[in-house]
């Protein structure tokens, strides 16, 4: 118990895409470990999918100081595709694995979904959980899950993934067996939901201890019958991340019947502006983020002590002026979350910075000078709805930088992403990140050429 409190307390200082700086406090703990957690898992989740936010995410990832290794393992019926993203940052005394399980992508991925019978669970090998589900007449009171996400796993579990203190390759459970101390999560958006809930099912079968599996999913429909949940949810840590109005958590038991679900629940409302609907990964992530601000909002209350990453040593002291936004109406609480988001952002690259607090455009000035900051940074926020495209919008981010030392604009710069695959509030950080990015790269430029302090 004491080591997995030490690898919870570590992995809260891990980033990926909120920012460098994570929250400890005493009450409530939990329940802000418990938020900062699930958005990892959603960030890693959409990490696990080819498309264009799954890129970003795993640039970000790598950026915050995770190894992202993916595997694949083909078979007749499936082809599994899961990450086993490590922590490899140096500051830290234990290794942390995530392994997020790809979704629904490719034309054998729906006919895995499809394949909805159900065959007998029973074994304490990858042989025997074969050689049982290819029973027949098994009665009803047996354990039962999908035959397709049975042989998604099957194919998962057979990939030898990590690597023993020699570096020699290990399948997953003798991995865990081996060093009864390690803990992993398990995640997947949709059929990697699925297909995380199967494996952990697996594992704890092939004697893995409980203790050292977590599974969280989003979006994931039913794998089992009444017997398999009554089996497993006793000892399977198991939390469902559900969007109100996703079909797809509760399709099987619509349409194939014999399936339910366990563990335990937490339901979003998915705001009004969503265009990819109830069950996009996207859609999971940014009310993902959304939980850990408002947890972070309410751990506020009390003393919070803030840990920072390292950040390079030449960066500047600098002052932001509040934030300027010209928002949609509909956007509604969206703003808030911004600013949550750009403050961490600016933070984590900036850590001499001073956010300002409203003040007047002729205090704006006077203020930054007082602070002793070298430059004064004026961020402004901006989205646009594209014609004819009822709920796609442009998020830009633009930037002036103003010289302290001369009074003069030194950087002009602006950064836009689109809502087409991306919600407002994660359009919105990627230009951030970008500016981050060409931002450190112009200070880099200013200190070569002797114009930094």
């Amino acid at each position: 118990m004491k080591k997995m409190k030490q690898w919870i307390t570590m992995l809260l200082l891990v980033v990926y895409s909120i920012a460098g700086t994570a929250v400890v406090r005493a009450m409530p703990a939990e329940d802000l470990n418990k938020a900062y957690t699930i958005y990892l898992a959603a960030s890693a989740c959409v990490a696990a999918y080819s498309d264009r936010p799954g890129d970003l995410a795993r640039q970000y990832l790598k950026q915050q100081g995770w190894q992202i290794q993916p595997y694949e393992q083909n078979s007749e019926n499936a082809d599994a595709r899961f990450l086993v993203i490590k922590n490899i940052d140096a500051n830290h005394l234990e290794e942390s694995y995530v392994i997020a399980f790809t979704g629904t992508e490719t034309v054998k991925d729906v006919k895995t979904d499809v394949r909805a019978g159900r065959v007998y669970f029973a074994g304490q090998t990858i042989e025997q959980f074969a050689d049982h589900a290819a029973k027949k007449k098994i009665p009803a009171s047996e354990p039962k899950i999908h035959r397709g996400f049975h042989e998604y796993v099957q194919a998962a579990l057979t990939a030898k993934s990590l690597t023993d203190g020699t570096g020699q390759p290990q399948l997953l459970s003798e991995w865990l067996l081996a060093d009864s101390s390690r803990k992993v999560y398990l995640t997947g958006h949709s059929l990697g939901g699925a297909a995380a809930t199967v494996s952990a099912a697996r594992l704890i079968s092939m004697g893995v201890k409980p203790g050292q599996i977590e599974v969280i999913t989003f979006g994931a429909p039913a794998v089992g019958n009444d017997a398999f949940n009554r089996q497993f949810d006793p000892v399977m840590d198991l939390t469902r991340v559900v969007i109100s109005g996703d079909v797809v958590t509760g399709i099987l038991q619509s349409f194939a019947g014999g399936y339910a679900q366990f563990g335990r629940e937490i339901r979003w409302v998915s705001p009004d502006w969503a265009n990819k609907g109830p069950h996009g990964v996207t859609e999971y992530l940014d009310l993902a983020m959304k939980n850990y601000y408002d947890k972070r909002h309410q751990a506020q209350g009390d003393s919070v002590a803030l840990l920072q990453r390292g950040t390079p040593s030449f960066l500047p002291k600098a002052y932001i002026a509040p934030v300027k936004y010209s928002l949609p109406e509909k956007f509604g609480k969206e703003k808030w979350y911004m600013q949550q988001a750009l403050l961490d952002e600016y933070e984590r690259i900036l850590p001499g910075c001073q956010p300002a607090v409203q003040p007047t455009e002729s205090q704006l000035l006077e203020q930054a000078a007082a602070s002793g900051a070298r430059w004064l940074i004026l961020p402004e926020v901006t989205a646009y709805q594209l014609p004819n495209a009822k709920a796609m919008y442009y998020l830009t981010l633009s930037e002036k930088i103003v010289d302290m030392t001369t009074g003069d604009v030194a950087r002009l710069a602006a950064f836009s992403a689109n809502t087409n695959n991306l919600t407002p509030l994660e359009a919105l950080l990627h230009s951030a990140r970008s500016m981050s990015d060409d931002r450190e790269a112009w200070f880099l430029k200013q200190q070569e050429s002797g114009n930094q302090q």
